[in-house]
């Protein structure tokens, strides 16, 4: 067993290190507390929605091709899923890439744009879809399971949500999840690696001010999508760039921490 190190950034965001020696990339997981049982009946499906939308595009990097190369130029992979209490993002890249692929990460779920979510809002739809038979009815075994151990409580509501609720979602509504959610302390950052710190915190540009970060399901720029094993609803994606946005690296990770 490798000894665990536990710290939390001036913001209050606590970040685990995990080192493994036989690793030979850098593995960070950005988690946030939303998921369905969170939701509303009103709501059910707005965190898998705003998975899927932050990868449409950030303040630094306004389109999802953008966002694309962005990771992919660091040699990374992002992946992003969200379950029944929680959402997260996946990054997978090598050592050398990890003080850059943290400013990269934060700048994705700190600043999204919510762009282009009309045609998000299709591709969702295709989804929701797959759970549906011939005559609108879901027939997705997960989904009956909720619904028979739950019954009206949040946990017996889907990942995904009902299509009306996601075709009547608004921007509005969108930015109202991700600004309650996604914040430094109701999130947590781990890092594993053949080097991961025995001590200080994760690598970056800037010291951090406030909190606010970001939040849940992907898409690359062609959207195709895998979804994993349930109840889990995620998505794979890869991405590049060249400019490294101030707002996002100086509010969510810092070089100064305290301990958790």
């Amino acid at each position: 067993m490798h000894a665990l190190r536990r710290e939390r950034l001036e913001n209050g965001l606590p970040v685990i290190f995990a080192p493994l020696p036989h690793l030979h990339t850098v593995q960070v997981v950005f988690s946030v507390r939303a998921g369905s049982r969170f939701e509303s009946p009103r709501d059910s499906g707005l965190s898998h929605v705003v998975e899927h939308m932050l990868f449409r595009g950030s303040e630094a990097r306004p389109s999802s091709a953008a966002l694309n190369l962005a990771v992919e130029e660091i040699g990374g992979t992002l992946e992003a899923a969200t379950h029944v209490d929680f959402t997260e993002l996946s990054l997978s890249l090598p050592a050398s890439q990890l003080e850059e692929g943290l400013v990269r990460l934060a700048e994705i779920v700190a600043a999204p744009v919510f762009a282009d979510f009309e045609v998000e809002k299709k591709i969702l739809r295709e989804e929701l879809l797959d759970d549906l038979d011939d005559e609108g009815r879901d027939v997705d075994v997960d989904n009956f399971a909720r619904r028979r151990l739950f019954g009206s409580h949040p946990l017996g509501q889907s990942i995904t949500g009902p299509i009306d609720n996601v075709m009547g979602f608004s921007v509005d509504d969108l930015r109202r999840h991700h600004q309650a959610h996604y914040t430094a302390k109701n999130s947590a950052l781990a890092i594993a690696s053949s080097g991961a710190r025995s001590r200080g915190s994760p690598p970056a540009r800037a010291s951090s001010p406030s909190p606010r970060p970001p939040s849940s399901r992907a898409r690359a720029s062609t959207r195709s999508s895998t979804r994993t094993a349930r109840p889990t609803c995620a998505s794979r994606t890869s991405r590049r760039a060249n400019t490294i946005p101030p707002r996002s690296r100086s509010t969510w990770w810092s070089t100064s921490s305290t301990a958790a």
